[in-house]
């Protein structure tokens, strides 16, 4: 008996959705900081506003999430390449955030 083998697209498949719901998990504090940052103006100088163009990118990674889950581009290696760009991008922005002192002096009344 032969055992069946998956297919590379199966890996492609899965690779995608993890990605992706990893990338969802990862907007559960960008979305905030968007918004917080919006409704504040960006602080009592303006300076938050530095950091709306990073937070917006990386919200527009919810749109390449949302295609992954869909049909025509769960196999799609280059929405994979996105995906995995976007994510380092974020991850490497969220490390740069939670660990610079005094960010919370952006969101000051």
């Amino acid at each position: 008996m032969i055992a069946e083998q998956e297919s590379p697209k199966s890996y492609v498949i899965a690779a995608n959705r993890t990605i992706a719901v990893l990338t969802f998990f990862l907007n559960l504090y960008y979305l905030p900081v968007t918004i917080l940052n919006l409704i504040s103006q960006g602080g009592p100088e303006g300076w938050g506003l530095l950091l709306l163009p990073f937070s917006i990118s990386v919200n527009l990674l919810i749109a390449t999430g949302a295609l992954a889950f869909t049909q025509k581009f769960k196999k799609s290696i280059f929405l994979l390449l996105i995906q995995i760009l976007g994510f380092v991008f974020a991850s490497a922005l969220l490390i740069l955030l939670l660990s610079t002192p005094n960010m919370d002096l952006i969101y000051c009344k």
